[in-house]
């Protein structure tokens, strides 16, 4: 009875130690599944939109820096404090805050819109195509200007509507969570508008008022 008794306690032994080790190969093989899977999805989305980076100001130089299409490149002052007003005894109400734009023409003379005054203007080249963008530290919009035969981004179904007109052109829109997109034709060029707007409901309104100003020269 003991002999049989031992087996069957070291039988259960066994058996639970393989059942230990059977989970934990399970729970690897998952888990590497999960990584890859998510990897995937990452890398997809990447590739349907164009870069989104916008340029860093230290690996620009004084001249791709704008304060207005005409004027001669210098970089931006620094912000001054706010002067707070003295005291008074009758209080006065707040002046209403007033949203200023200011007026952009390409270097080639092929479009203009209108864009925040508190965005920084930097112009850049991807590839053959030019690149202006409109930046602050929360969001980038962008306008990207290629030939008619290249476009700054890749989609394997671009067709244009006319749901959604900028100018009195068609357009091709394509929407996501983080950033709107919208590609025009005119003048044998491809111009494309991009909006990163993370989401936030105050840039989205901006960045249709600046996908609205565009105009073809």
């Amino acid at each position: 009875m003991k002999t049989k008794s031992s087996r069957f306690l070291i039988l259960s032994i066994v058996l639970v130690i393989l059942s230990i080790i059977a989970a934990i190969f399970l729970f690897s093989i998952l888990k590497q599944r999960q990584e890859s899977l998510s990897q995937s999805v990452v890398a997809d989305k990447i590739d349907l939109i164009p870069t989104d980076t916008p340029p860093l100001i230290d690996d620009l130089g004084d001249d791709d820096l704008f304060d207005s299409p005409t004027s001669t490149p210098t970089p931006s002052p620094s912000p001054k404090p706010t002067k707070i007003p003295s005291p008074t005894s009758t209080p006065t109400p707040a002046p209403t805050s007033v949203s200023t734009t200011k007026s952009f023409t390409d270097s080639q003379g092929l479009c203009s819109l209108t864009y925040s005054s508190s965005r920084i203007l930097y112009q850049d080249t991807t590839g053959s195509a030019k690149r202006y963008t409109f930046y602050l530290p929360t969001s980038s919009f962008a306008l990207h200007v290629a030939d008619s035969d290249t476009w700054s981004w890749t989609h394997p179904n671009r067709q244009f509507t006319s749901t959604f007109t900028i100018d009195g052109n068609p357009t091709f829109r394509y929407d996501i969570d983080d950033q709107t997109i919208v590609d025009i034709q005119g003048d044998n060029n491809n111009f494309t508008l991009q909006c990163i707007h993370n989401g936030d409901d105050d840039l989205k309104d901006e960045c249709e008022q600046f996908l609205q100003s565009f105009k073809l020269l």
